[in-house]
C-alpha cells in the first residue's frame, strides 16, 4: 500500500466510526486527518474504539489492521477490539442482527 492509498483510506476513517467516537475524539481524528497525521488517527481510533468496548466488523479490524502494518505502526491496541462475528453494523453504527463480541485471541464455549 503506497502512501496515497493509506492517505485515501484512512481520511474515510473519522466518517465510518464518527456515531462510534465521542465528539471530542471525532475532532481529534478529523484534526489528524487535515493534518496529513494518517498513523496517529489510525492507532488513535483503533485505541479509542478498544477502550470503549465499541463493536467493529472483522473487516473494519482488517482495515484498521493493514493501515497500522502499512505505516508501521503498532498494532497493540487491534488485539483489544470487540469484534462483531455476524454482519457488519449499518450506516449508524446500529447492530444489523444479534452481536456476538469477542476479543482476537477468545473463542467461544
Amino acid at each position: 500500500m503506497d502512501e496515497y492509498e493509506i492517505a485515501r483510506r484512512a481520511s474515510k476513517l473519522p466518517d465510518q466510526f464518527a456515531t462510534r467516537v465521542d465528539r471530542e475524539t471525532l475532532e481529534g481524528l478529523r484534526a489528524m486527518d487535515r493534518g496529513g497525521e494518517y498513523g496517529e488517527l489510525t492507532i488513535e481510533l483503533a485505541a479509542s474504539l478498544a477502550a470503549a468496548g465499541t463493536p467493529v466488523s472483522a473487516a473494519e479490524r482488517d482495515e484498521l489492521q493493514a493501515l497500522l502494518d502499512a505505516m508501521g505502526m503498532p498494532t497493540d491496541p487491534i488485539q483489544h477490539l470487540s469484534v462483531r462475528l455476524d454482519l457488519p453494523l449499518n450506516r449508524e453504527g446500529e447492530s444489523i442482527t444479534r452481536s456476538s463480541s469477542l476479543q482476537i485471541g477468545q473463542t467461544s464455549a
